[in-house]
Formats: C-alpha cells, sequence, structure tokens
C-alpha cells in the first residue's frame, strides 16, 4: 500500500476526504456525516491521467472561491 492522505472539514466536523495510491489506482474515500449523525461512505478509484485532470479541475474551482 502507498501513501495515505486525509483532509477533514473544517465546517462539518465528521467529513472527510482520504487519497490512497493503491496499485494501479488513486482511491478516494469520502466519509459524510448525515443529520442522523450517521457516517456514511462513497469511494472511486481514479486512474493516474483522471487524477490529474481531477486536481487540475480542483484548483480552478478553489480559485473561484476567492
Amino acid at each position: 500500500m502507498g501513501v495515505t492522505l486525509k483532509f477533514s472539514c473544517s465546517i462539518e466536523q465528521n467529513d472527510c476526504i482520504e487519497f490512497a495510491a493503491i496499485d494501479n489506482g488513486l482511491w478516494l474515500f469520502m466519509f459524510f456525516e448525515n443529520a442522523d449523525s450517521e457516517i456514511t461512505n462513497q469511494s472511486v478509484c481514479l486512474d493516474k491521467a483522471t487524477a490529474i485532470k481531477f486536481s487540475k479541475e480542483l484548483r480552478k474551482q478553489i480559485a473561484l472561491l476567492e
């Protein structure tokens, strides 16, 4: 298993995204707390090219927040 990074939301206490590079893919694990304080998760695997595109788009969207 490769490197794992975890980012927690400063607004929603139990919301976070975890990135893990495993084998040939980048896995994104997202954890969300709903109104009943139940934590659910979703995951998606991106190949390298898609992960790069995702990274670029994320940067663009962050720039629009300023």
